[in-house]
């Protein structure tokens, strides 16, 4: 599954049916029956901008604050290792952790896609190993649904299109509307390789 949405309706179906629960972003793709890949990451990622030594922290929030104004999200890509899957009732935007006895104070931020026009490589907020999963899934597949994509994102139709590029065999896909749909042909101008890939017929039903 290849989704572009924040929301956790995904997981919550996956934890419904398979009844498990994601901890960490490696757990996205440890079912090989359905590995799930969020490009533009999740209301509940959340990737560490800053520490400090707690005692040096005297106001949480101003601090946080702080530590926003200085982030360039442009630049911002933090570790797997820094990031909290975890959903919240309120913001999961600071808290304490103690390590050998030494308190410090560490600050999150959403890690999100700004849902802006121009998107660049850059704006992928999952980490390499789901986009490498990406590539590997679709240069293997046989069928491809395609669901309320508008093909705007001009990087994600580069990565649909260097992954199918090397596919070795040619694929059914469904829901891309018919020939006149604009989406469709934004679709075919971003990833002209899906269309070559797609077999006669496989995308208008």
């Amino acid at each position: 599954i290849l989704t572009l949405n924040y929301d956790d309706f995904v997981e919550q179906a996956y934890t419904e049916l398979r009844g498990k629960t994601f901890h960490s972003l490696d757990d996205y793709l440890r079912d090989p029956q359905c590995r799930i890949a969020k490009l533009h990451g999740s209301i509940d990622w959340w990737g560490l901008i800053q520490r400090k030594s707690a005692p040096l922290v005297q106001d949480r929030d101003s601090w946080w604050e702080e530590c926003v104004r200085e982030l360039d999200l442009g630049a911002w890509q933090p570790s797997p290792e820094d990031v909290l899957v975890e959903r919240t009732d309120g913001p999961c935007r600071n808290r304490w952790r103690t390590t050998a006895g030494a308190a410090e104070m560490l600050a999150y931020y959403p890690l999100l896609t700004a849902p802006l026009a121009s998107k660049t490589r850059t704006s992928f907020r999952c980490p390499d190993t789901h986009l490498e999963a990406v590539r590997a899934a679709l240069s293997e597949a046989d069928k491809v649904l395609v669901a309320g994509f508008s093909a705007y994102d001009t990087h994600v139709l580069e990565l649909i299109n260097e992954s199918v590029v090397t596919a070795p065999r040619r694929f059914d896909s469904v829901g891309l509307g018919s020939d006149t749909d604009p989406a469709r042909d934004r679709f075919r101008d971003g990833a002209p390789a899906f269309f070559q890939c797609e077999t006669a017929g496989g995308g208008d039903q």
